[in-house]
């Protein structure tokens, strides 16, 4: 299962303030949601594949920027794996991580397609995240709108879930 999410779907942004309630325009991600265990298992496959690359010096980053984000992904992606979730980006593309390199040329392909359409839709980049189940994709949505509850003038009822 494909969902869109975020401004692209609502019209306006959920993020926290600033953000918050700004119209989807030219500037806007499209940020696209899969619900599926055996991708999820692919990409957290792959995810490991490259961890243990990096850490056993087989793949080295290009330069100091990506030395940076590559330690921070190496921390960060398991907690989001143990939540449920991956973002196929923070794998590197490079040619033995077939599945990111697949996934990203995807979401490029779609921006691409909308800039050569007739439409009137244009977007800045476009993104993806794997969810391993419909529960992962529930539990993690409703952080993110805690969040930008709590960081606007909004309100959330405590006793009611989102």
């Amino acid at each position: 299962m494909i969902t869109l999410i975020g401004s692209s779907r609502l019209g306006y942004s959920l993020a926290p303030a600033p953000s918050y309630g700004n119209p989807f325009n030219a500037e806007s991600d499209l940020d696209f949601s899969v619900v599926s265990s055996s991708l999820f298992e692919h990409c957290s496959d792959t995810f490991q594949a490259w961890k243990e690359d990096y850490q056993n010096g087989i793949v080295r980053p290009s330069n100091t920027m990506e030395e940076k984000f590559w330690s921070w992904n190496v921390a960060e992606v398991p907690r989001n794996l143990g939540r449920g979730f991956i973002d196929p980006w923070k794998i590197p593309l490079r040619r033995q991580y077939k599945i990111t390199q697949e996934l990203n040329q995807a979401m490029w392909g779609v921006t691409i397609r909308l800039k050569l359409s007739s439409s009137n839709i244009q977007v800045k980049k476009a993104s993806i995240r794997v969810f391993r189940d419909w529960h992962a994709f529930v539990a993690q949505h409703s952080i993110n709108l805690r969040y930008a509850a709590s960081k606007t003038s909004l309100s959330v009822d405590k006793t009611h879930s989102l």
